[in-house]
């Protein structure tokens, strides 16, 4: 059964997308297992490597034993090399490397005295290997030990999927953000409600049409220029020649010519003639101001009939349209009741489901946890009860 196999038995999850990571995790938990088991387990799948000089690179890899020319080399601190030279130091090694020591510089290794072709140093290690998912087994690496490389690998898997399940729940839940893990309930969209366009129906125009015109008062018509009968020149004849262009004619000179009777030629007779004729003028021109009074008066009285038809109608038609706009006001208001009593209802159903998606990932989370706590606890405990030593 391959290590993918295993691990998805374990973990409850289909990982066939996710092989990339399964290896790093793999490989990780191989090298934190080799670190921790006995020295004396490892040896049984160490190799033996030989080297004349220094440094020997021990990267990925871990020193199980070192010796030089059959002697066993102690470990010594980096910070204390020079002392190996020092008589009196109790990390003096002397040139016939009795009492052989080695220090780490980096992922490098030194041995002192250092190793040359008639004293090589031999150094048994264990590399650390690289793990990958469609594997059964790990080569040199402890049969019994391979299981616990299997819970190890399974545990950083469960705390990634642990990790995403927990940024995908909100500190505060809430409809908006509400989300589990990579598959999350979609959450429903909050029903809005659109007022009717009220504003948009309105009372259409009503103008007062056919009302006719007004009619206008045109005044009798005054010969010359003078715009009243009570105009008056000062004409430029002394004496009354009577002829038909001047003060029989023109109205304006008339009171001249009767001031001229009285006081120059003191003729009474003809002054009281005179003074009849403006009399008879004035009493013609009234007659002809009536005249078109009657006629304006006429004309008025139809214009006004026709004004208040036109003031009725334009009544009656601003009411009906006002009546439309009522009509078509309620229509749009229940329509939109309607509408948003619909997508409260589908807001309801919707909230529903979520809430049961929700409480269905939230318990796949926490079945996540439940399972790492347990082979966390396992993979902590073969450690503990020497489970590797069988």
């Amino acid at each position: 059964m391959s290590f993918q196999t295993q691990i998805e038995d374990l973990a409850g999850i289909n990982l066939s997308a996710d092989t990339t990571a399964l290896n790093d995790y793999l490989t990780a938990t191989a090298r934190e297992v080799a670190d921790a088991l006995p020295a004396n387990l490892l040896i049984r799948n160490a190799s033996l490597a030989t080297d004349t000089s220094n440094p020997f690179s021990v990267a990925n890899m871990r020193i199980l034993n070192i010796t030089r020319n059959g002697r066993y080399a102690n470990e010594i601190p980096y910070g204390m090399s020079a002392a190996t030279a020092d008589s009196g130091s109790i990390f003096f090694t002397d040139s016939n490397g009795r009492d052989p020591v080695f220090y780490y510089k980096g992922s490098d290794l030194y041995v002192l005295p250092a190793p040359d072709g008639d004293d090589p140093i031999h150094i048994l290690r264990f590399a650390y290997p690289s793990v990958t998912y469609d594997a059964s087994d790990i080569t040199n690496f402890p049969d019994n030990a391979e299981y616990a490389v299997v819970l190890g690998a399974t545990c950083k898997l469960l705390i990634r999927m642990i990790s995403d399940a927990r940024e995908a729940l909100p500190a505060t839940l809430s409809i908006s953000d509400l989300s589990i893990i990579s598959i999350s309930p979609a959450s429903p969209s909050v029903p809005s409600f659109t007022l009717p366009d009220v504003a948009s129906t309105t009372v259409s125009s009503t103008a007062i049409l056919n009302a006719g015109v007004a009619p206008t008062y045109t005044a009798p018509t005054i010969p010359d220029s003078a715009t009243s009968l009570v105009d008056m020149t000062d004409s430029t004849w002394t004496t009354a020649d009577y002829d038909f262009d001047d003060e029989n004619i023109d109205y304006k000179t008339w009171f001249q010519l009767a001031g001229d009777f009285i006081q120059n030629e003191e003729d009474t007779e003809l002054a009281q003639a005179q003074l009849q004729k403006i009399s008879t003028y004035i009493q013609a021109y009234s007659g002809s101001v009536q005249n078109q009074l009657n006629i304006f008066n006429d004309e008025n009285v139809e214009y006004q009939a026709k004004l208040q038809e036109a003031i009725q109608q334009a009544q009656i038609n601003a009411q009906k349209a006002s009546q439309q706009a009522q009509i078509d006001s309620t229509e749009a208001q229940q329509e939109t009741s309607l509408k948003l009593q619909k997508e409260n209802q589908e807001y309801g159903a919707n909230l529903q489901k979520f809430s049961a998606d929700l409480q269905a990932k939230t318990k796949g989370y926490e079945w996540l946890e439940s399972q790492y706590n347990k082979l966390r606890s396992t993979y902590e405990g073969y450690f503990v009860s020497g489970g590797a030593e069988g």
